[in-house]
C-alpha cells in the first residue's frame, strides 16, 4: 500500500441508485492515508478508462466528472511542524473546485531529502503545484532540487530558506528533551510564537493545534525537528526556481518574518509577495480565506 498522502478528491456525489460506497475524506491517522492515497489512485485510473471508453460505455455522470477530475492540477499541500492534514482544512475544501488536492504526510522520515522523496514517491503521475508552510517549505524547497520538472507552480507560506542558526537549533535540542518527558508541554510554549495575539484567544484554534501535535506524537515531531535542524542553505538554489511562485506570510510571523520571505522573493525569477495582515506564523489557520484566495490566483494564473 502507499504512504504518506492524505487524499481529498472533490467528486460530486453519484446519483443515487448508483452510489459508490467508498468515501473519500481527509484523514489524519497514517492507516487511512494509505487507505486514501490507494483509493485515489484507482479513481485516477478509473476515470481514465472511462474516459476513452468512447460513448459506448459508462454512466453519463461518470464520463463528465471523470474528465472533469482529469483536467483539473493536482495540488499537493505540506504541513509544518507537529501539524496534520487539518492545517489545510480549509484550503483544501475551498480550492476542490479547480484542483485535485492531495496533504502530505511528513511524519515518517528525519531527513529534508527523505522527506521530499516520500511525497515525491505518492503523489500523482505528471506536473503538480505544491505549496508548504512551514517544515512544509523546506520540503517543498527541496522538492524543487529533487524534481523541478514536475513542479507547475509553487508557494512558501510562513516558511524560510535559510538554515537553522545555533540558538534554533539548541532550542529545539531543548524541545525534544522536554518531549521524552511532558510532551504536551511542547504545543503549549510553541503557541505564543506561533499566533498572533488576536488568536490565541481563538480556543478553535488552539485546540486545533494542540490536537494536531497529539495525533503527530512525539516520535514524529523528533523525526520533524532532526529533519529541520540538518536542512540545508536553500537561498543558492532560488534563481533556480523557474514556475510561478507565490511567497506568503503573516505581518506579524515572529518565526519566520517578513524580512525572511522578502529574500526568498527577491531571489526567485517570478515570484510574488503578499503579506497576510494581524497574523502569525500559521496563516492557514489564521486567516484561512486569505490563503486560499492567494492559492486560487496562483493556481489560476492570477496576480497573487
Amino acid at each position: 500500500m502507499g504512504r504518506g498522502i492524505v487524499v481529498r478528491p472533490s467528486y460530486p456525489k453519484l446519483p443515487r441508485l448508483r452510489r459508490v460506497s467508498v468515501r473519500f475524506r481527509i484523514a489524519c491517522r497514517s492507516r487511512i492515508a494509505r487507505a486514501s492515497f490507494n483509493i485515489d489512485g484507482a479513481a485516477e485510473r478509473m476515470a481514465g478508462a472511462i474516459v476513452h471508453a468512447g460513448g459506448s460505455t459508462g454512466h453519463p455522470w461518470l464520463k463528465e466528472n471523470a474528465m472533469s477530475y482529469l483536467m483539473k492540477p493536482n495540488l499537493i499541500l505540506l504541513p509544518g511542524l507537529l501539524n496534520d492534514a487539518r492545517l489545510w482544512r480549509a484550503q483544501a475544501e475551498g480550492l476542490g473546485d479547480i484542483a485535485n488536492v492531495s496533504i502530505a504526510d511528513l511524519t515518517r522520515s528525519d531527513t529534508m531529502a527523505d522527506l521530499a522523496a516520500d511525497v515525491l514517491e505518492q503523489v500523482p503521475a505528471g506536473m503538480f503545484a505544491l505549496a508548504g508552510l512551514s517544515m512544509g517549505g523546506y520540503v517543498a524547497l527541496e522538492i524543487m532540487r529533487q524534481a523541478p520538472e514536475r513542479v507547475a507552480s509553487l508557494a512558501l507560506i510562513d516558511t524560510s530558506a535559510r538554515p537553522d542558526t545555533p540558538e534554533a537549533t539548541a532550542n529545539r535540542q531543548r524541545l525534544i528533551a522536554l518531549a521524552r518527558t511532558d510532551f504536551p508541554a511542547v504545543p503549549r510554549e510553541l503557541m505564543q510564537k506561533l499566533l498572533h495575539p488576536l488568536h490565541l484567544a481563538d480556543r478553535d484554534i488552539v485546540d486545533c493545534i494542540e490536537d494536531m501535535a497529539a495525533t503527530v506524537g512525539p516520535d514524529a515531531f523528533v523525526r520533524q525537528q532532526h529533519a529541520i535542524m540538518a536542512r540545508i542553505d536553500s537561498r543558492g538554489s532560488l534563481p533556480n526556481i523557474g514556475c510561478p511562485s507565490l511567497v506568503l506570510c503573516g505581518r506579524e510571523d515572529s518565526i519566520t518574518p517578513v524580512e525572511v520571505h522578502e529574500e526568498m522573493a527577491a531571489l526567485i525569477p517570478r515570484a510574488t509577495m503578499t503579506i497576510v495582515e494581524h497574523c502569525g506564523h500559521l496563516s492557514a489557520l489564521e486567516k484561512p480565506d486569505a490563503v486560499t484566495a492567494a492559492l486560487r490566483n496562483l493556481l489560476q494564473g492570477k496576480p497573487c
